[in-house]
């Protein structure tokens, strides 16, 4: 099986775009329309629908994409704090990250009712986080 391609520059951008719009909206308000987000992003609601097929893709996808940018923060925290700040420092972001949940609740209810991976896979993320910062306090004592 062939991997996708990769986006173009402008259509990465037009992502990239959607993504951040739908973030901030998410976290404004729970029940942002499409519409909305599409325009608050600069693009069509075409294209919208072309990088996400519905709201729940869109909204798994920015969900998906804030577990990755906390769950990527541990060897920074490491890199600059000793082990019991980083862990301090991890659990502040995670509670920021809880805000961005509750910013999409009701759709995020319905994506955990169907077979989605989202969850599954975040969950194991952020365990293999908390565990990088746990072990690296361990080691120190």
């Amino acid at each position: 099986m062939s991997s996708p391609r990769p986006l173009r520059a402008d259509a990465r951008r037009n992502r990239e775009a959607l993504l951040t719009a739908a973030r901030e909206a998410l976290l404004a308000e729970d029940n942002v329309h499409v519409d909305e987000i599409a325009r608050r992003a600069g693009v069509s609601i075409g294209t919208l629908y072309r990088h996400f097929d519905t709201r729940e893709v869109l909204v798994a996808e920015v969900y998906r994409h804030e577990v990755e940018e906390l769950c990527a923060t541990p060897a920074r925290l490491l890199d600059q704090h000793a082990p019991d700040e980083a862990l301090r420092i991890f659990l502040l972001l995670l509670v920021e990250h809880a805000a961005v949940g509750r910013g999409m609740g009701e759709v995020l209810e319905s994506i955990m009712a169907t077979d989605s991976p989202v969850y599954n896979d975040t969950r194991d993320e952020m365990a293999c986080a908390l565990d990088e910062l746990i072990n690296a306090g361990a080691a120190a004592g």
